[in-house]
């Protein structure tokens, strides 16, 4: 019997080094592994003209100076080489203003030009600003003058109001919103003054 405890003795040591030894690579490689993965690396990806490009679950965020100006995403995105245009669909973009405040735009698709930031969304276009939700067709953005705007008749919605028109603009940094042509609504009686 002392002669199988001598035995086992000397298996058990080597078979729980083995173990130890095995949990201690397992857990440098892990820890290894998260520091690489978690280092922020900038990757450029070259497309060369005439290429296309398909991603599924797109999230692109644009930094201007410290500042972050929008958030997109995307169900997919398409990238054409030859227009340099992302085409986008299932979509929603965050704008972010002076103040805190918010803007969504949610779209079925949407087209960006990759170099001006500009975009042009369609299909159950929504718009929430504040206490406004604008419904429209179709919505443009114009990224150098931080400017949403519509040529094609929209419906806005407030607290205590209901407009129809023409045409809007909305200027993001001053907050400035404009109506043009055809422009009906109704005002509730409990409009805070």
């Amino acid at each position: 019997m002392k002669k199988n405890q001598k035995y086992f003795g000397k298996y058990r040591l080597l078979f729980l080094s083995a173990v130890f030894i095995t949990v201690g690579i397992t857990v440098a490689l892990y820890y290894n592994s998260r520091g690489t993965m978690s280092k922020s690396e900038e990757t450029e990806l070259t497309v060369s003209e005439g290429s296309y490009l398909s991603i599924g679950k797109l999230k692109q965020t644009l930094i201007q100076e410290g500042k972050k100006e929008w958030v997109l995403d995307a169900n997919s995105a398409d990238y054409n080489a030859a227009e340099n245009k992302i085409f986008l669909t299932g979509l929603s973009m965050v704008f972010y203003m002076k103040n805190n405040t918010k803007a969504l735009i949610t779209a079925d698709s949407g087209i960006m030009d990759n170099q001006s930031k500009n975009a042009v969304v369609s299909g159950n276009v929504t718009l929430k600003y504040e206490d406004i939700s604008v419904a429209a067709d179709e919505l443009h953005y114009q990224h150098d003058k931080r400017l949403i705007f519509s040529h094609v008749p929209i419906k806005i919605t407030g607290s205590s109001y209901r407009l129809t028109s023409d045409k809007i603009s909305i200027d993001l940094e001053t907050r400035k919103t404009v109506f043009e042509g055809n422009v009906n609504g109704f005002f509730s009686e409990n409009i805070p003054l």
